[in-house]
């Protein structure tokens, strides 16, 4: 596959603080990179130098081919990112922010509408959408600068705390999200607190610290088959149900309660979100897909790695 994301030695100093140190880093189309550091690691810095928010000191970086570092323009209309803390225009409302951040992106009117409305039942925002900025929660300002990022189609996402502020369905609801846009082929480069979303959702991880990018790692993939729990918010079609049992990595689906599988699954993170993206394409509404027994494979790497400081 093409790399979405490299960078080159790429540094960056506030002052006499170094919070980048000659970070090279490549990230495939199609895959989802998990992020990982402590406070003040970079995690942000590097996704505002990306984004083309910040200019780094020193070094190069791409972005779906486009050198930011010296197009930043020309990059940014290739990402979309989510970095720190959304700030939704106050006057507008929810359809008429994303209609008109689609508009400046030039999407097409009749594209527009469409993705418009997909994304607001995506992001579970029908019922706000004539709400204005001003109005909306801290978890539906979050939702909103979601579904500003993916409404585009970007090639690249930057999701920095992507879960931040929502409640628990609304983070399942962003672990399939992420995963239905690397299954049509994106990058999606996010931070988390959370080890345990990313060991579900990242296909490979990168742990920050102090500036330093001290390993990179794929998720691991046990031999033998994993047990998830699968739920729906409604009775999901037959159709969907029999297309899921053939898709690659689906070992066994066996109805445990009316709305709750047991999932039997040996295969990668992409993999999975494409089961997810199969079943809601054919009407399913999941609202829950985790590990029936989680392990602990990511923790142990990062406190093995960067000790007991708390993460960023």
């Amino acid at each position: 596959m093409a790399l979405a994301i490299r960078t080159e030695s790429l540094s960056k100093a506030y002052g006499r603080v170094l919070a980048l140190r000659g970070l090279d880093l490549e990230v495939e189309e199609g895959t989802v990179f998990g992020y990982l550091g402590p406070n003040g690691a970079g995690k942000t810095t590097t996704m505002k130098i990306l984004s083309g928010l910040a200019r780094a000191t020193a070094g190069r970086a791409w972005v779906a081919g486009v050198e930011v570092t010296a197009n930043p323009r020309a990059a940014q209309a290739l990402i979309g990112a989510v970095v720190e803390v959304p700030r939704p225009y106050p006057h507008l409302t929810v359809a008429e922010t994303l209609r008109y951040l689609g508009e400046l992106r030039g999407l097409k009117t009749r594209v527009l509408n469409r993705r418009v409305e997909e994304v607001l039942g995506l992001l579970g925002l029908e019922q706000v959408a004539g709400r204005r900025g001003s109005q909306l929660s801290r978890g539906m300002q979050q939702r909103l600068a979601l579904g500003a990022a993916i409404l585009a189609s970007p090639p690249v996402l930057l999701l920095d705390e992507p879960t931040s502020g929502l409640d628990p369905a609304g983070i399942v609801e962003v672990r399939n999200l992420v995963r239905q846009e690397a299954a049509r082929g994106a990058a999606v480069f996010l931070s988390s607190h959370l080890l345990r979303e990313v060991q579900e959702t990242a296909d490979v991880v990168g742990f920050l610290h102090r500036g330093v990018l001290l390993r990179v790692a794929r998720v691991s993939e046990d031999a033998g088959a994993e047990s998830y729990i699968l739920e729906f918010a409604q009775e999901p079609p037959a159709e969907a149900l029999e297309v899921a049992s053939r898709m690659p990595g689906v070992v066994s689906l066996e109805r445990k309660a009316p709305l709750r599988f047991a999932l039997g699954f040996r295969g990668s993170p992409t993999e999975r979100g494409e089961l997810v993206a199969a079943l809601v394409r054919r009407g399913a509404k999941v609202s829950y897909l985790g590990l029936a027994s989680p392990g602990g494979s990511l923790e142990e790497m990062y406190i093995s790695l960067i000790g007991g400081e708390g993460e960023e």
